[in-house]
């Protein structure tokens, strides 16, 4: 079965193909491919970054970079 993630009249759906250039909404509505936002198939929760020249910078700043993480907020 193929699924996708649509954006349609403000709200997000996922939606399966019901012909050919037809979608069916998963509140039943059928609307065209072309009256939808495509979406990435997933929503993505928490987004990571690395800073591989985070010292570097440091030096430049002559700023002393914390020797540990600060402690997390997460909850």
């Amino acid at each position: 079965m193929r699924i996708a993630r649509v954006a349609f009249d403000g709200l997000v759906h996922t939606a399966q193909p019901a012909g050919e250039g037809i979608l069916r909404l998963d509140d039943g509505r059928v609307v065209s491919e072309d009256a939808v936002t495509w979406l990435p198939p997933v929503a993505p929760r928490t987004t990571f970054a690395l800073g591989l020249n985070y010292a570097d910078h440091a030096r430049e700043l002559a700023f002393k970079a914390p020797e540990s993480p600060p402690p997390s907020t997460a909850s």
